[in-house]
């Protein structure tokens, strides 16, 4: 399993942060997205680690707050 952290509070010179959650996870050949975040930050995020999202098949949302959900 593979856990990449697309956003979160903080982050490191190279990646954006915001109040909010967003990860990919990859099991199995699977990719999976859990929670969005507070914006399209993630997919900005995503791009700069080089992370193909195109193939993502499932999506979950851990609760209904706008910093999970955008």
């Amino acid at each position: 399993m593979k856990i990449s952290i697309l956003v979160e509070n903080n982050a490191d010179a190279m990646l954006k942060a915001e109040h909010g959650l967003s990860m990919l996870i990859e099991y199995r050949n699977q990719k999976l997205f859990f929670d969005f975040g507070r914006s399209s930050l993630w997919l900005e995020n995503a791009k700069k680690m080089n992370i193909d999202i195109s193939d993502v098949r499932y999506a979950f949302l851990s609760h209904g707050h706008n910093d999970h959900t955008g």
